[in-house]
């Protein structure tokens, strides 16, 4: 099962910089726009490291950390330690919420293993572009997230005893702060190898990065002839939290659609009405309030049309086999997202799929109003509006080493970049 390591830390020093002025969103999210503000922020802002803007970003982001190494705005922790970090955010209906979990190095492990198991479909372009980062710089700045179940919640203990402390680090981005205490003693640490020793880990957030550092591993090996398994390069920063977590919180990601051929509103609702329910909803705020209230396989959708908003439920949930390819398996079948994917937008929208077709645009967004309002403007002809993936399903399909469709899940908050870093040569 999952082995992990304490590390020698490297993340900036708090006297030198405001932390909240230097954390990044990880690269994958980060418009842009998004990029100049980062960059606007303060000069040392870790996005020049995660994902800069320079002709040779890679080469730059090598340079960085040796400068900021140089001047001090980076150290190195003395000795090898776990840290703990708990986020405080709101969720979308006002709550405050807590999120405890702890950073550390997973050793580095085949999906064939069953051990670190991934959920979702990964493309080659993100994981070139964070092989070439890894080559140069030869560390990881923003860590993998990660799941693991423990009934007996003895990271909760942990931090129980360790909060009791002030933070070492603190710092917010996006109206999430962040609190981070270093956990260095052997006991404790011991406790946590001992919990994930006997347990699988599931990767919630960074599947590029973790087979990019599989890939690392694996020209490394080959070039060391006294490869030993413990080097830097055998292992990745990996941020770990709890499935009972009561902070652990999963979004779902809407899907906004453009450049449908001939695509008329009638005949779309009454394809649509033949298996599902079809209800009519006045605004945009009554239809992500009662669709938060559904059950599964019920999703929202606005249309570009005077009468824009529905709610649409599977009529007979038993049915869903008649619906979707047999060829699918039984635990994706049961998601949201699936059936989605594979009947309404292929045999209702009447979206081709295959090659040679004209493909339509599809938009991943996040916030169902910015969905929602993408249709009002005329930018996209119909937005569905989904439910969350429940994190057992995650579990499951994980289990069953198969993937998900594409932006299935968005855990929130993200882990900040810049935090606590890893070099794979100081490890």
């Amino acid at each position: 099962m999952a082995e992990i390591l304490p590390f020698r830390g490297l993340y900036y020093n708090p006297s030198k910089v405001d932390l909240s002025k230097v954390l990044s969103p990880p690269y994958d999210v980060i418009s842009p726009q998004e990029q100049e503000e980062l960059y606007a922020r303060d000069p040392r802002n870790v996005v020049q490291l995660e994902f800069g803007k320079e002709t040779d970003r890679y080469a730059s982001a090598t340079k960085f950390v040796q400068d900021w190494r140089s001047d001090g705005t980076l150290n190195y922790d003395v000795e090898p330690s776990v840290y703990l970090l708990c986020q405080r955010f709101r969720d979308k209906s006002g709550r405050l919420i807590r999120r405890k979990g702890f950073l550390a190095l997973c050793k580095l492990e085949d999906p064939e293993t069953k051990t670190v198991l991934p959920h979702e479909k990964t493309f080659s372009k993100p994981k070139e572009d964070r092989l070439e980062l890894l080559v140069h710089a030869r560390a990881m700045f923003s860590p993998i997230f990660s799941i693991y179940v423990d009934p007996s919640r003895l990271l909760e203990s942990i931090y129980d005893e360790v909060s009791k402390e002030s933070p070492f680090l603190a710092g917010e981005l996006e109206s999430v702060s962040g609190d981070v205490w270093k956990v260095g003693d052997t006991e404790t640490i011991g406790k946590l190898q001992a919990l994930l020793r006997n347990r699988q880990v599931f990767i919630a957030d960074g599947h590029h990065r973790y087979e990019t550092a599989l890939e690392y591993q694996r020209r490394r090996r080959s070039e060391n002839r006294s490869h030993s398994g413990s080097e830097g390069y055998n292992y990745s920063l990996m941020y770990f939290t709890n499935v009972v977590e009561p902070g652990l919180v999963i979004y779902p990601i809407h899907r906004v659609i453009q450049g449908v051929r001939d695509f008329r509103r009638e005949a779309f609702l009454a394809e649509l009405a033949k298996q599902f329910n079809v209800e009519p909803v006045g605004t945009p705020e009554r239809l992500v309030l009662e669709l938060r209230a559904r059950a599964r396989f019920t999703f929202g959708i606005a249309l570009n049309s005077d009468a824009p908003y529905y709610l649409a439920g599977l009529r007979d949930g038993s049915g869903i086999d008649k619906l979707i390819p047999q060829e699918i398996p039984r635990e994706l079948r049961d998601l949201d997202v699936v059936l989605l994917h594979a009947y309404i937008i292929p045999q209702v929208l009447r979206v081709e799929t295959q090659s040679g077709q004209a493909r339509i645009r599809m938009d991943f967004v996040k916030d169902e109003f910015k969905a929602i309002a993408s249709v009002q403007k005329g930018d996209a002809q119909i937005a569905f509006l989904l439910n969350p993936t429940p994190v057992e399903q995650v579990q499951a399909v994980a289990r069953a080493a198969l993937t998900m469709p594409q932006k299935s899940t968005y855990f929130y908050p993200k882990l900040p970049a810049g935090l606590v870093m890893y070099d794979l040569d100081r490890h």
